[in-house]
């Protein structure tokens, strides 16, 4: 709630707020895909398994059906690009490898956190 008389001040801080928060999770996105974009400039990954990664990257969470019609491949290939020791960078995902150094309190937080703002940007 906006104190009386304050209104600009208050609209201020929350405009320089939701700047620093939007500066910190372009800074995430840059993170997780910074092993990604390693391996491809390295030239590790083959044409199918790089149009796959940006299906994943854009679509997290997607599911190896809607994957295979996504980049138009077989089931059976798109499920063989996913072999573990194929892709180096699917060994460990960034995020899991930063959620294993925080603790178990800082972990709900930070679920608890990110699910409201999802919520608040979906009301939106």
């Amino acid at each position: 709630m906006c104190p009386l008389g304050k209104k600009s001040n208050y609209r201020n801080e929350i405009a320089a707020q939701a700047a620093l928060m939007d500066r910190d999770l372009s800074g995430i996105r840059r993170a997780l895909r910074k092993p990604l974009e390693a391996e491809v400039s390295r030239g590790d990954l083959t044409v199918p398994q790089r149009a796959a990664m940006a299906v994943i990257v854009r679509h997290h969470g997607i599911s190896l059906k809607d994957l295979s019609r996504e980049v138009s491949l077989a089931h059976s290939t798109v499920s063989g690009i996913f072999v573990r020791d194929r892709i180096p960078v699917l060994s460990q995902c960034p995020l899991e490898a930063a959620l294993k150094r925080a603790t178990d309190k800082e972990r709900a937080a930070i679920a608890k956190s990110l699910q409201r703002l999802r919520e608040l940007l979906e009301e939106a």
